[in-house]
């Protein structure tokens, strides 16, 4: 089957078994493992940004600075 990458779940994909792969990958992620990411390159690609401007995924809201 070829996966949309602008799609997050298809209707044959079980939820539960998603959010475990996602919770694998985000901790790869957060712990510098170089691993090929098995998400959608859309997300990682979220993950990443965020990491290069220093947004917190932990934090609820991040507070923007006026210009």
């Amino acid at each position: 089957m070829i996966m949309n990458n602008l799609i997050a779940l298809d209707k044959y994909t079980c939820p539960k078994l998603e959010k475990l792969k996602l919770e694998r990958e985000w901790e790869k992620f957060i712990s510098g493992s170089n691993t090929v990411p098995t998400i959608r390159s859309l997300m990682y690609d979220s993950w990443q940004r965020c990491l290069e401007q220093g947004i917190s995924p932990l934090q609820s809201k991040n507070k923007l600075t006026p210009f």
